[in-house]
């Protein structure tokens, strides 16, 4: 069996709270196996991108963090992984976050900031340029050449998420990580943004966590679902197995909640804690509590 390119275990995050701490993140564990896409969902405030930003390195100072990583191979304990990602000691991740136009240099050129990606995964200057130009033909940047030299400002939200792509893919990574990346975007780029994310992880064969609260999405472009609720995973299943066959009350309400499937709910009701199932032991047999 191939180990996978990402094995999170006991994966803890809590923050300074008063004279305590609140947990963020409770004690979880998942893989992402080489060349799948595994979304990640839940309501606001579930801890999704939390435990996508601790297994980056970039996790917030204040976070205290816990439990272990095995990122492509690498053995990681998790608080050490900020340490790791400055030191380069951390294999490349590519990163896509919500807001493309505040995580791009406002002062540099697009060009230059996916070429400085390739140079990072150690290709020399001239052959980072030939990178940048083609990975911006390849997330259909048009006149690649020309707007090359264009700013940041110059391009729409939707071409700066294209730029963001790019820039993720320059690194070579063997994980991209996905946070809500279509969430800025006006709904009709959404699609087409999605669309080409996909299409370009699949090519590759690039393992991708998709972050999302949106569970039509995630359904259309992920092999298997991580729904989250107050910091634990509930569920761990295929796409299919989650949307058609859910098992935990709460991955139903979800789907309840969705234009369509159900009758609208004015608030997702507190789980109880005897509601949480271990996900390392699940499957489609496994009772509800």
């Amino acid at each position: 069996m191939t180990q996978p390119v990402l094995a999170v275990r006991d994966l803890s995050i809590s923050f300074p709270a008063g004279r305590g701490q609140t947990t963020a993140v409770k004690s979880i564990s998942f893989d992402l196996n080489e060349g799948e896409i595994l979304g990640i969902v839940g309501e606001s405030g579930s801890g999704k991108s939390l435990t996508c930003l601790a297994v980056a390195g970039l996790s917030p100072a204040s976070a205290h963090v816990t439990g272990t990583a095995t990122i492509c191979g690498k053995n990681f304990d998790a608080s050490t992984l900020p340490k790791a990602l400055a030191r380069k000691q951390l294999p490349s991740i590519g990163m896509i976050f919500q807001e493309p136009v505040s995580c791009l240099n406002p002062v540099r050129t697009v060009g230059d900031q996916i070429a400085e990606a390739a140079q990072s995964a150690g290709h020399p200057p001239e052959e980072a340029r030939r990178i940048a130009l083609q990975l911006l033909r390849d997330v259909a940047i048009a006149e690649p050449e020309k707007r090359y030299h264009y700013y940041p400002s110059q391009f729409s939200g939707g071409m700066c998420q294209r730029v963001m792509i790019a820039t993720a893919l320059a690194l070579e990574p063997q994980l991209v990580i996905a946070d809500e990346p279509t969430t800025a975007l006006d709904v009709t780029v959404q699609a087409q943004v999605v669309s080409l994310l996909v299409s370009l992880v699949r090519q590759r064969g690039i393992a991708m966590i998709f972050i999302s609260h949106d569970l039509d999405l995630v359904a259309e472009v992920c092999d298997r679902i991580v729904v989250m609720y107050g910091g634990d995973i509930l569920e761990v299943d295929t796409t299919e197995n989650i949307y058609e066959r859910p098992r935990h009350p709460y991955t139903r309400l979800l789907l309840d909640a969705m234009p369509g499937h159900g009758e609208p709910l004015t608030r997702l009701v507190e789980m109880p804690p005897d509601w949480r199932l271990e996900a390392a032991s699940s499957s489609p047999e496994t009772e509800l509590p």
